[in-house]
C-alpha cells in the first residue's frame, strides 16, 4: 500500500484573523486621515492665524497713507494730507508694532488692539465669513473693520477785523470759523468810512490739525486807487503782524497801527484822487461818445447812400402835395411813398375830400427846394427791415394872394423825420412822417 503525502499550509483559523487584522488597520487609517483632516479644518478657522495675516498687511507692512485712510477722525480740509502722513509716521515709528486680542463684547466677533511702543492707536475686529470648509462646513473668519483712532493734536484761535482774510496753511477762513460774540472798537478818525465792519474784530477758531498751522492775516484799503498806492509806494493789500497772546493770535495792534498810518495821506491826496478820477471819466465818456457818434454815422452813410434819394423825391412830393392844390393825380404821385394803412397814407388819400386844403388864400405858381438835407438815418429793429432819418431844406415858393391879387415870394422851413419800411427793399414805404422836433421830444421822454 503505498505512503500519502499531507502538505500543511496556513490554516483557515489563521487566514481569519489576518484578513480581520488588515481590515481593522486599513479602517484606522482611514479614521486617522479623516480625524487629521478634521483637526487641520479646525485649526484653519482659529481667529488667531486671520489675525495675523490683517495685522501683517493693513499695519506692519502697510504704509503710513494708507493706514490713515481708516482714521476716524477726518482730514482737516484746511490741511495738507502730507501733515497727517507725517503724524501718523511719527507714531509708527514710536515703539515696536504689535497687536493683541481684546474684549470684543460679542461671541461672534474677535477685536485685536493695535499699538505701537507704548501708544495703542487702531483695532480690527473679525468675524465669520462667508467662505467654509468642506467638511465640517466652518466658516473663515473674515474682516470686518479697521479703526484708526489718532487724534489731531493742534489748533488756533485768530482775532482779527471781521473785514481782514485769515488764512491758515493758505486756506482763506470764511465766517463758518467764526465763534463768540464780535467785538466792536471804540469809533476813530482812522477807520475807513466805506468799511461799515470796519471796526469789527472776531475769533476765528479752527482745530482738528495734525500739524501746527501757518497763520496769515491780510487787509486791504479798500479807499486805496492806484494813485494812492503808487504816491505811497505802499502795497493796497497789507499783511499784518501777529501778537501770540497765550496762544491766541492777535492781528488789533497791527491793524489799527495800519489805518493811522495810512489816513494822514489818504486826507492829502483826496483831491487830487478825485479831480483825476473826473479828469479820467471825462475822457472816457469823450472817447465812449465818440466812438457811438463814429458807429452811428457808419450806420447812417451805409442807409443813406441807398434810401436818400428815395427819400428826398419823397419830402419833395409831400410839399407838392401840401401847399398846390389837392387834385387826384397828386394824390396818386405822392401815396406811393407812403404805407397803405398807416396815418400818413389816410392823410394823403383824403385830400381835399377831407376836408384838408392848405393855404386857401396863397396860390403856388413855382416851387423849389434849397438847402436840402438827410441826415441821422439810424435801423429800428434788429433785422434791418425799418429805419428812420431827418430831412431838412427849405421850400421856396412863388405865388399869389387870392384876395389882394399880389405875388409875392414865401421860403418855409421843412425839418420832418421819416420812419421807412423797407421789407421790400424794391418799393420802400414811409409809414409815418413827424416834425423832427416833436421827434426828439419823445425820443427824451423814452430816456
Amino acid at each position: 500500500m503505498a505512503d500519502r503525502k499531507h502538505s500543511r499550509g496556513i490554516s483557515r483559523f489563521t487566514l481569519t484573523w489576518i484578513l480581520i487584522i488588515v481590515c481593522i488597520a486599513l479602517i484606522w487609517s482611514v479614521c486617522m486621515v479623516f480625524l487629521s483632516s478634521l483637526l487641520e479644518e479646525y485649526e484653519a478657522v482659529q481667529p488667531k492665524y486671520a489675525a495675523e495675516k490683517v495685522f501683517e498687511k493693513y499695519f506692519l507692512t502697510a504704509d503710513s497713507d494708507s493706514i490713515l485712510n481708516y482714521n476716524v477722525y477726518p482730514l482737516n480740509s484746511l490741511e495738507d494730507r502730507q501733515n497727517a502722513v507725517d503724524y501718523v509716521s511719527s507714531i509708527l515709528n514710536s515703539g515696536e508694532l504689535r497687536y493683541k486680542e481684546v474684549f470684543s463684547g460679542e461671541d461672534s466677533k474677535n477685536m485685536y488692539a493695535v499699538s505701537a511702543g507704548d501708544v495703542t492707536f487702531a483695532s480690527f475686529t473679525l468675524t465669520s465669513g462667508n467662505d467654509t470648509t468642506e467638511i465640517l462646513g466652518l466658516a473663515y473668519p473674515a474682516l470686518a473693520d479697521i479703526t484708526v483712532n489718532l487724534k489731531p493734536l493742534y489748533g488756533t484761535v485768530i482775532y482779527a477785523p471781521l473785514s481782514a482774510t485769515v488764512r491758515v496753511n493758505g486756506n482763506v477762513l470764511d465766517e463758518s470759523y467764526i465763534e463768540g460774540k464780535r467785538v466792536t472798537l471804540d469809533e476813530a478818525v482812522y477807520f475807513p468810512a466805506e468799511d461799515e465792519n470796519g471796526r469789527v474784530m472776531v475769533n476765528y477758531s479752527v482745530s482738528g490739525l495734525f500739524a501746527e498751522p501757518t497763520v496769515s492775516v491780510t487787509y486791504e484799503i479798500n479807499s486805496s486807487s492806484s494813485l494812492y498806492v503808487e504816491e505811497m509806494g505802499a502795497p493796497a493789500v497789507n499783511v499784518l503782524e501777529l501778537v501770540d497772546e497765550e496762544g491766541v493770535y492777535s492781528a488789533e495792534y497791527s491793524y489799527l497801527t495800519l489805518l493811522a498810518g495810512h489816513y494822514n495821506e489818504k486826507v492829502r491826496i483826496a483831491e487830487e484822487k478825485r479831480i483825476a478820477e473826473e479828469e479820467r471819466l471825462r475822457r472816457e465818456e469823450e472817447e465812449r461818445l465818440r466812438l457811438i457818434e463814429e458807429q452811428r454815422q457808419r450806420i447812417s452813410d451805409s442807409i443813406k447812400v441807398l434810401y436818400e434819394n428815395f427819400v428826398l423825391q419823397m419830402a419833395e412830393q409831400y410839399n407838392d402835395f401840401i401847399y398846390y392844390r389837392t387834385t387826384t393825380s397828386q394824390q396818386d404821385k405822392t401815396k406811393v411813398y407812403f404805407k397803405p394803412g398807416t396815418d400818413i397814407y389816410g392823410y394823403v388819400t383824403k385830400g381835399a375830400s377831407g376836408g384838408y386844403y392848405n393855404w386857401s388864400d396863397y396860390r403856388v405858381t413855382k416851387m423849389s427846394f434849397v438847402d436840402e438835407q438827410t441826415s441821422y438815418y439810424e435801423w429800428l429793429d434788429d433785422n434791418h427791415t425799418t429805419f428812420k432819418c431827418r430831412i431838412s431844406m427849405t421850400v421856396a415858393m412863388y405865388g399869389y394872394n387870392t384876395e389882394t391879387g399880389k405875388y409875392y415870394d414865401d421860403n418855409e422851413a421843412f425839418a420832418m423825420t421819416a420812419y421807412v419800411d423797407i421789407s421790400n427793399p424794391d418799393e420802400p414805404k414811409v409809414y409815418k412822417l413827424v416834425t423832427t422836433e416833436s421827434d426828439l421830444e419823445e425820443a427824451a421822454k423814452k430816456g
